[in-house]
């Protein structure tokens, strides 16, 4: 018989400590219920999360199209 797994919660945070700084205070708090959590962030997030918490790290290429007056019009559609 398999074991059944708490469930997974993925937070997704990223860019500034402002963001992930919250999405971990959270994710200690629902380890502490017993779920499982996992990270989605973006390289400048990453540096925010320290590699000593054992959560599941997962780095998406993202980024912003607001450079100069041509991302500011993609940035607003």
């Amino acid at each position: 018989m398999k074991e059944k797994l708490p469930p997974l919660i993925f937070l997704s945070a990223g860019g500034t400590g402002g963001h992930v700084t919250p999405a971990q205070a959270l994710s200690d708090e629902l380890i502490r219920r017993g779920y499982r959590v996992a990270f989605v962030t973006d390289a400048r997030g990453r540096k925010y999360i320290p590699s000593s918490q054992n959560l599941g790290l997962h780095v998406i290429h993202s980024g912003t199209f607001t450079h100069g007056i041509k991302g500011k019009i993609r940035g607003i559609t």
